[in-house]
């Protein structure tokens, strides 16, 4: 239902009915605003950020996109895996345990709640854990199977992370 009705060429306000051809409908609604310059304003700003900060790292979705390609239902975040499973987006395990370093997989960010949930795991031969995202409603003993290519048998997990 519309929160104002005015009439085109009136002074004042009054309602008019849907159809009647001067009627303009105004509907307030939240909206998102970036504002993007260098300029001083003078209006209230909820919350400042880099420009980085924005933009984000495109490299968490692109893993993600990519594993939606592939049919898998989890990503592990091990530094290992992800240089193993994505060697474009990340060369080395270094730079793959930089990359998580910096960039901490954290269960309120949108990406992250839309995709899936945040589990641990531990594959066989492995002493610490490690965290994965796996897809909403997967099962994250198989999906993490199968991305890894072990027996589901073989795979720990711990209950939900955050």
């Amino acid at each position: 239902m519309p929160t104002s009705v005015t009439s085109a060429g009136q002074t004042g306000s009054r309602p008019l009915r849907r159809d009647h051809p001067g009627a303009t409908f105004t509907r307030r609604l939240a909206k998102t605003v970036y504002i993007l310059c260098s300029i001083p304003l003078d209006i209230p700003v909820d919350e400042l950020v880099t420009w980085k900060q924005l933009i984000g790292d495109r490299r968490l979705s692109d893993a993600l996109a990519e594993c939606d390609t592939r049919g898998w239902d989890a990503l592990p975040l091990a530094p290992r895996q992800l240089s193993r499973l994505f060697p474009d987006l990340w060369d080395t395990e270094k730079a793959a345990e930089r990359w998580i370093a910096k960039n901490p997989p954290e269960a309120y960010r949108d990406i992250i709640r839309v995709w899936g949930v945040l589990n641990t795991y531990r594959p066989p031969g492995q002493t610490r854990w490690s965290k994965a995202l796996v897809r909403h409603g997967a099962d994250a003993r198989v999906a993490l199977a199968t991305v890894l290519g072990v027996p589901a048998e073989d795979i720990r997990v711990r209950d939900r992370v955050g």
